[in-house]
């Protein structure tokens, strides 16, 4: 009798754990809705670049892929665009050429362009950029903490931060052309440069 509940108990302990491999795809992909900080985004008009409150970006420190340790506040004095993306989003991929053509046209240091590979196990992630030819920077964001700290809604998203540091204009979705990552740069580089 010990035996067939130990089997039965078992059982269900290994239907729960095969339903939890099936959809571990699907829970990667899901946002990280907690917002520590409480970040309010600020309303940005892509027209006419308009703040109504300005925004500290978040202070992180994370690994690249290739080692590299980069600190966000080591880059002021310089625009950051920062993206966050995960493997398993469709649009990431769909987004991944642009950004990778927009970093090979950046030619001095007057922009930095890193991205933020949220919650993908670092080895998967190596074997991925290895095989599309990835050269931009890839932080690893293995537990989520600096998404979180952004509030991150979902993947991708781009947050164009100032020479101060602090958040100028968002994007939330891909990006569908290196144009289009060059017009909204382009539209904002006033605020992305302004000092005071």
């Amino acid at each position: 009798m010990n035996r067939n509940r130990i089997l039965s108990a078992l059982g269900i302990w290994l239907v729960f754990f095969g339903v939890l491999l099936l959809l571990s795809p699907v829970l990667a992909t899901l946002p990280a809705h907690t917002n520590t900080l409480n970040i309010k985004w600020p309303q940005i008009s892509w027209d006419h670049g308009e703040k109504t409150k300005e925004v500290a970006a978040p202070d992180f420190t994370l690994q690249t892929t290739n080692g590299e340790t980069i600190t966000l506040s080591k880059l002021r004095g310089r625009p950051v665009i920062l993206t966050f993306w995960s493997i398993n989003c469709q649009a990431c991929r769909q987004q991944e050429p642009y950004i990778q053509a927009f970093h090979d046209r950046l030619t001095d240091n007057t922009l930095k362009l890193i991205t933020v590979n949220i919650g993908d196990h670092p080895v998967i992630l190596e074997q991925y950029i290895a095989s599309d030819n990835i050269t931009f920077p890839v932080l690893l964001d293995t537990n989520r903490k600096v998404a979180r700290s952004y509030g991150i809604p979902g993947v991708p998203v781009t947050i164009f931060i100032d020479v101060r540091g602090y958040v100028t204009a968002y994007k939330i979705g891909p990006f569908q052309s290196r144009e289009d990552i060059e017009k909204a740069v382009d539209s904002i580089w006033p605020l992305l440069t302004k000092t005071s």
